[in-house]
């Protein structure tokens, strides 16, 4: 699986300063989240915890409770169009390996 965020590109002419930025990874067990979302809880090399969305490899929070909390809290429809905006941005996404992916994450 892709998962990706934004990377700050402090000088690009012409182009985004915050570059979707992702990496391939292997995901295990599927954690339901509420409302039909479904993601991964992954753990980082620095030891910490992430959650990724399932459709859109975005990272979405750093734990499963807290996005199930703020799925709980969201609006479905601001909720769909972040989905659906962040699918847009998988197809555009600078895709880098494993290492520095994580070199550059700082959680």
């Amino acid at each position: 699986m892709i998962i990706w965020t934004y990377f700050r590109n402090p000088f690009i002419l012409g182009g985004r300063v915050n570059q979707p930025t992702g990496c391939e990874i292997e995901v295990k067990e599927e954690q339901y989240l509420g409302q039909g979302y479904c993601g991964y809880e992954i753990i980082t090399p620095k030891g910490n915890t992430i959650v990724v969305e399932k459709t859109s490899g975005a990272i979405i929070g750093d734990s499963i409770n807290s996005v199930r909390n703020d799925i709980t809290e969201g609006s479905p429809e601001v909720m769909k169009k972040q989905i659906e905006y962040a699918c847009e941005e998988l197809k555009s996404i600078k895709l880098i390996d494993q290492d520095e992916f994580w070199n550059t994450y700082s959680r």
